[in-house]
């Protein structure tokens, strides 16, 4: 099927243009069903090539294409599009640092719970084994008295 073409279309299919001095068309390269016009290349422009986003302006007077002005094209909304995807992102970005320092803050406190725990353990058992050394240096003490009597005897 053909198409006319009129001002400021879009589409974002593979494109060519052919153009006769009655009417303008548009056709896909990949139609099946095109009519006996645009069927034979002899009748196709040599200078046609495929688009793959097609945005003109065609004025069938002066046989010319013309690129629409930026009202007409959407950039507006486009633009509009991209400030808000902006945001999304900038949000996003706020969020994941706000969650970034959280976890480094939880990381943090867990890291000095941990060197407080460690530390309490050290040092309990370091009196445990200062107590245990001293019962030891005792009962080396008291076997040795009883070593020392028993030689005397």
């Amino acid at each position: 099927p053909n198409h006319n073409v009129s001002n400021n279309t879009y589409c974002n299919v593979p494109a060519t243009f052919s153009h006769s001095a009655s009417s303008s068309h548009f056709s896909t390269s990949n139609e099946a069903g095109l009519s006996s016009e645009h069927s034979r290349t002899s009748e196709r422009s040599e200078s046609a090539q495929p688009v793959s986003v097609l945005r003109v302006s065609f004025h069938a007077a002066e046989g010319a294409l013309q690129t629409p002005s930026p009202s007409d094209s959407g950039v507006g909304e486009l633009e509009a599009m991209l400030r808000e995807k902006d945001a999304e992102i900038n949000t996003l970005r706020e969020v994941m640092d706000r969650n970034e320092r959280a976890i480094f803050q939880v990381y943090e406190e867990r890291k000095n719970n941990w060197l407080h725990d460690n530390q309490e353990i050290q040092n309990d058992y370091e009196r445990k084994l200062k107590v245990q050394s001293r019962k030891a240096y005792k009962t080396e003490q008291l076997l040795s008295m009883q070593v020392y009597k028993l030689q005397q005897e």
